[in-house]
Order: C-alpha cells, then sequence, then structure tokens
C-alpha cells in the first residue's frame, strides 16, 4: 500500500482534517481525510482527487481555515498560504505562518 505524504493537517477539539497525496500509476492522487470525533464520526476519506484545487475545494466542507494548523508540507506551504488567503484574508495567512514558525 502506497505511503501518503500529509500536505496540510489542521486540528480542533475532537476532530481534525488532514489534505495529503499518494503515487498512483505514475499520478498523484489527492485524499482529504476527516476524523469528525466532535460530531460523533467515524474517521473518513472523501473521494480522492487527481486535482489538488478540487481536493481543498473538497475540504471547504469545513472551515479548516480557522482550525489550529497542525502540519504543513514545507514544500506545498505557499499552495497552502494562498488557500487560507483565499478563504480567510490576509490575517489568516498571518496568523498560521506565527503558528507555524513557533513550531520550528
Amino acid at each position: 500500500m502506497p505511503t501518503r505524504n500529509v500536505i496540510v493537517k489542521v486540528g480542533a477539539e475532537g476532530g481534525g482534517i488532514a489534505l495529503s497525496r499518494v503515487a498512483r500509476d505514475g499520478r498523484w492522487e489527492y485524499f482529504v481525510t476527516v476524523n469528525e470525533a466532535a460530531f460523533g464520526e467515524a474517521p473518513y476519506d472523501r473521494e480522492g482527487s487527481s486535482d489538488i484545487v478540487e481536493a481543498f475545494a473538497a475540504m471547504d466542507r469545513y472551515p479548516w481555515h480557522r482550525l489550529y494548523p497542525v502540519k504543513v508540507d514545507p514544500d506545498f506551504s505557499e499552495t497552502v498560504y494562498a488557500a487560507v488567503e483565499a478563504r480567510g484574508g490576509p490575517e489568516a495567512v498571518q496568523r498560521w505562518r506565527e503558528i507555524l514558525e513557533s513550531h520550528r
């Protein structure tokens, strides 16, 4: 089974959301994994996508950009920050940068 690489993971009390990717048949497939223990739902994967933009759109079912950033893959930091900015504005991006820099 191929290893999933986490691109971004956010957390909240009782749950979390992660966007990851895995290589399949020479292309990347993106997955949104949701653990909604706070909402009484078991962890599950949303349908895989071959497009990262579609994967971020799948995450938009939740206010992920307002949650606590746990991890951002450095290779995707600008992509993630652009997605946060598009959804939450420059203040959200600044908050994310401050939190992630404090973990270094």
